[in-house]
Order: structure tokens, then C-alpha cells, then sequence
């Protein structure tokens, strides 16, 4: 947190009356709650110092049209841009080593997110309820998508999972309900139930990868093949291996 007096201008006494705020140089955490529920704050300037941003930080900030991050942050805490719902992009620097669950869930206007190549997981419900989210490239680094991190992301075209990921719990992608191609590593370790429930409009499952020799075909394809895909074509170095069913 930081103190009041460092503020040298009206616009920056923490009143929930203000449209933007300046941060002041040398802050490095914005604390729990600090500005949550500014209601006609648009825009917020940073401090190159900053390293965590808080627990619900920004929560409710529904004006906040954008927001840049420095270099230099390496913890977003859990709910931090929650319901900031005039958000439309964010830029998540490389030096971010961990974002927290529900991150910007409810940021209803959320077109696009970039993401540290660092991260390697995504918390629960970090997305949930991003309904204008088209557009997601997830890093190389990333290990596992933690349960209902996409949940009800109903603009969400296509997602390709890296080949690291070795766990996507469940319900993942709940009511992905624009959700047509997804692509994955057949090395998944672990593909929770329910991962692509409401997920009507899914087409295409493309897995790559080899098979290993000695398991074939892994354990976690027989829960993918129940979990609503039956009626979507999946397929293996260019093969289909389940047949569409329409019925």
C-alpha cells in the first residue's frame, strides 16, 4: 500500500471519484482491495517498481477501459481485474510468474489477453465469464489449466493447448458455446470430466504427437470420447479415430 501524502495532484487522494490514478514510483505492492470499486476509474499509470498486484486490487473497477502492466510484476493475486467489465484488452509481461484464480473473471468485454511466457498455470475460473474473449495464445511454458478456467468464454473460437500442458481438470472450458477446434498433445496425462461440457458447437479435436508404443492409446481419450465429443470428429496424424455421430 502507499501513503495518501504521496499524492500531488487532486485527481490522486483515492477518492472513488476519480478517472485515473497515478501510482506513485517506489510503491511496490497494490494491496488487498486498494482500488476496488472505483467506479469511474478508466485509467490507471503504474510504477516501474511494482511487483504484486493485490487480492481484488482492481475489483469492480466497471470504467477501467485499460490498464498497462510493467515489467517487473511477478504476482497477480486472486480477482485482481475481477467484473472490471470495460476492459477490453490486457498484456501480461514476462516477468508475471503467477496469476491467481479469477484473475478477470467477469470482464464482460474482453476481447484479448497475452500472456507471460513464464506462466505455467492457469488458475480456476481466472476467464470465467469473458464472453467477448476471441482470442488466447497460451505459452509454451504452461503445465495445467486448473478447473472452470474458460468457463462460459462463449466468443472463444479455438484453442490449441502446448505440448508441456500435462493437465486440464475438469470443466475446463464449460459452456464454451462457440468453441469449434481444439487442438492438444496426445502426452495429456490427465483430461478431467466434463472439460468441454456445453461446448454444443465443437467440430474438430485435432491431437499431435506420438503415440507411445507400449500404451497406445492413453487412459484420459476414453473420458474425451464420452464428454460430448461423440458427435465431433477426433483426430491422430491426420486420421480420424472415432466416427461422427449425428444422432
Amino acid at each position: 500500500m502507499w501513503d495518501d501524502r504521496s499524492y500531488d495532484t487532486p485527481i490522486n487522494r483515492r477518492f472513488p471519484e476519480a478517472s485515473h490514478i497515478d501510482v506513485p514510483e517506489g510503491v511496490t505492492d497494490i494491496g488487498y482491495l486498494e482500488l476496488s470499486n472505483y467506479k469511474k476509474l478508466e485509467t490507471v499509470s503504474l510504477p516501474q517498481s511494482l511487483k504484486t498486484i493485490g487480492y481484488c486490487a482492481f475489483l469492480g473497477c466497471e470504467n477501467l477501459k485499460e490498464i498497462h502492466i510493467p515489467d517487473g510484476v511477478t504476482t497477480i493475486c486472486e480477482g485482481a481485474f475481477r467484473e472490471c467489465k470495460s476492459l477490453r484488452a490486457i498484456e501480461l509481461p514476462d516477468s508475471v510468474q503467477d496469476i491467481n484464480r479469477m484473475m478477470v473473471s467477469g470482464c464482460t468485454s474482453l476481447e484479448s489477453i497475452r500472456l507471460s511466457s513464464a506462466l505455467t498455470s492457469i488458475g480456476e475460473y481466472t476467464f470465467s465469464g469473458c464472453k467477448s474473449l476471441h482470442t488466447v495464445e497460451l505459452p509454451s511454458a504452461l503445465k495445467e489449466i486448473i478447473h472452470n478456467a474458460f468457463q462460459g468464454c462463449s466468443s472463444l473460437t479455438e484453442i490449441s493447448i502446448p505440448e508441456n500442458v500435462e493437465e486440464i481438470w475438469f470443466e475446463a472450458f464449460l459452456n464454451c458455446s462457440s468453441l469449434k477446434t481444439m487442438r492438444m498433445p496426445i502426452s495429456l496425462r490427465s483430461f478431467g470430466r466434463d472439460v468441454l461440457q456445453g461446448c454444443d458447437t465443437l467440430e474438430t479435436i485435432e491431437l499431435y504427437g506420438k503415440l507411445s508404443k507400449d500404451k497406445p492409446i492413453p487412459e484420459w481419450l476414453e473420458t474425451l470420447v464420452s464428454d460430448k465429443c461423440s458427435t465431433c470428429e477426433i483426430i491422430l496424424e491426420g486420421r480420424r479415430i472415432t466416427p461422427i455421430n449425428k444422432d
